[in-house]
């Protein structure tokens, strides 16, 4: 971590109070009944099902994976916003 930039944040304990939603797939697309991407629909964190399987280990351990899937779903679908299609 020798070489800039760098970023932080600011981080609050806390009780979450959804778990699970649309499933997803592996690039993070929110996927119809037939697992085919849904055009323009991305989730992370407590929003995307299947991450945790069947149990939910606990506050807390949720953090890494929201913030991971958060800037990769953004970056997805600022790619969406950027181009002239839905195309992934």
């Amino acid at each position: 971590m020798s070489t800039p930039p760098y970023y932080g944040i600011k981080l609050v304990p806390g009780m979450t109070g959804t778990v699970g939603g649309v499933k997803i797939s592996t690039r993070l697309q929110a996927v119809d009944w037939n697992g085919n991407p849904v055009p323009g629909l991305d989730a992370a964190g407590a929003a995307s099902g299947g991450f945790w399987g069947e149990g939910f280990p606990g506050s807390g351990s949720n953090v890494g994976p929201c913030l991971v899937f958060g800037w990769l779903a953004g970056k997805s679908a600022a790619g969406v916003a950027l181009s002239s299609t839905l195309d992934y």
